[in-house]
This record gives C-alpha cells, sequence and structure tokens, in this order.
C-alpha cells in the first residue's frame, strides 16, 4: 500500500503504544528546530536532577565556559573540528590533577559569531588553575590555563544551583546554527551523570529494521490485542498525518 513507503524529515516514524494507538515519533536530531528544543529540555531536567541529588552531599557545581582562539576566528569549521580533542585534552588534564570529577559538557553554537562555538561545562570541581597566595583562583590564571589547554583568553567561572544548570542548559544547548556540523556531538557527560527515569507507559512499539508492515502489525496485534485491520487503519492514518504535517512544514 502507497501510504506505507518511508518518509524522511520530522516526525521520522510510526509506532504503536502498549494498548494499540498509533503515535508519531519525532526524527530527534539536534539539526531538527523542535527537536533540539526538546532534547534541550531534556538534558536540562538531567542537569536539575543531578545537582540537586548531589546537594545532600554539599557538593558544589561549577559553570565553566572556554571560547576558541583567534586561530579559528575566520574558520568555524576547523573549530568544530578542533573542539572535540581540545575537550578531551581538557578533561584528562583536569582528572589527571584533581581525580575523577563529574561534569556535563555542552555545545553553543554563537550566532554573533557566525556559529563559533562556546564550550559551557557544569563541572563538581575548580578547573586545577594556579591559586594566589589566599588559595584562590584568579581570572588571570583561569584566562592562562584556558590557553594553555588549547582555548581562548575569553573564559569564565562560577558557581550554579540546580535550577540556574537547568537553565544554562536549556539556554545555551538549544542554540541553533548552520554552521554547527550535522554529526557534531552537542553533549557530553561522565558515566555517572543521573539519567531520567523512564516511564514505561510512554515506551513504544516500532518497526525493526527491514521488518515488513504485515509483520509489523502482526506484532503489535500481539501485544496489544488490537484486531489487525483496526491497526491497520490506525497505522495508515498515522501516515498520511505524517505525510501531510512534512508538506505544511
Amino acid at each position: 500500500m502507497a501510504y506505507f513507503r518511508k518518509v524522511g524529515g520530522c516526525p521520522r516514524l510510526v509506532g504503536f503504544t502498549k494498548s494499540g494507538e498509533a503515535r508519531l515519533i519525532p526524527c530527534g536530531l539536534w539539526s531538527c528546530a523542535n527537536c533540539a528544543r526538546r532534547q534541550a529540555r531534556k538534558w536540562a531536567r538531567r542537569a536539575y536532577l543531578h545537582i540537586e541529588q548531589r546537594a545532600e552531599e554539599c557538593k558544589t557545581f561549577y559553570f565553566y565556559t572556554l571560547t576558541l582562539g583567534s586561530a579559528y576566528r575566520f574558520n568555524v569549521e576547523s573549530g568544530f573540528k578542533a573542539l572535540p580533542k581540545l575537550w578531551d585534552g581538557t578533561r584528562k588534564d583536569v582528572q589527571r590533577k584533581v581525580g575523577r570529577f563529574e561534569y556535563l559538557a555542552f555545545v553553543e553554537g554563537q550566532p554573533q559569531r557566525g556559529g563559533m562555538p562556546h564550550f559551557h561545562i557544569l563541572m563538581n570541581c575548580e578547573p586545577p588553575c594556579e591559586r594566589n597566595k589566599k588559595g584562590l583562583i584568579t581570572k588571570h590564571a583561569l584566562h592562562d590555563y584556558a590557553v594553555k589547554r588549547g582555548f581562548g583568553y575569553e573564559t569564565s567561572l562560577s558557581i550554579v544551583s540546580d535550577k540556574l544548570a537547568s537553565f544554562y542548559v536549556s539556554k545555551y544547548a538549544s542554540k541553533q546554527h548552520p554552521a554547527i556540523p550535522r554529526s557534531f556531538r552537542r553533549i557530553r557527560c561522565c558515566q555517572t551523570w543521573a539519567k531520567l527515569p523512564i516511564d514505561p507507559t510512554r515506551r513504544l512499539i516500532v518497526r525493526a529494521y527491514l521488518e515488513g508492515i504485515a509483520d509489523f502489525i502482526d506484532r503489535v496485534n500481539y501485544v496489544s490485542g488490537v484486531p489487525h485491520e483496526k491497526l491497520y487503519n490506525a497505522y495508515a492514518k498515522a501516515v498520511q498525518e505524517l505525510v501531510k504535517q512534512k508538506i505544511d512544514g
């Protein structure tokens, strides 16, 4: 049947709930404006949840911003290409000098600078900069450390609460720019960073790779108990809506 053809873009797929109701499934890509906002909200909730959990242990979290220097001023593409290696070196340096630490790092494509990336990090320790006689990190030391790690001189560090961290992630992670490579990894976090609880009622049954429509509907019928004909009609209606949204969009 023609309306069962695969359609690209967003929403991308049709799935079923365990009760046999058809649902449109978004693509989940950062390059999609709607999905980018959804992803940013998800990570904002994870930032809030993690810092809230660690508050019981009296853990302090910092918001650390790194920029790229003048060497990348006129080449945004090379900036994005260099960023993963720069961050990996910084992460290893912090771990070597401070020990295992927790972090959630994400990229913002700066609209005012042609998409040039800023790198923001939520972390449970201060960067291992030189300290003054009072044991404090000065702005100059903070800048020197960033440059030493291959980033730009412009940098900042501040203490954040769970609500403020959530706001920062939602605000900066959702900023889109065409210069951001499609396959670029926007967010990185440590393995111990809090995960959102899974709601089993929201999990959908989706077509497996190379699974035929008949086999898919038969599988949904087995789980939901809904008659095949009703599932076929619901699937066809959902696909038509999916195509309509793509045309209107």
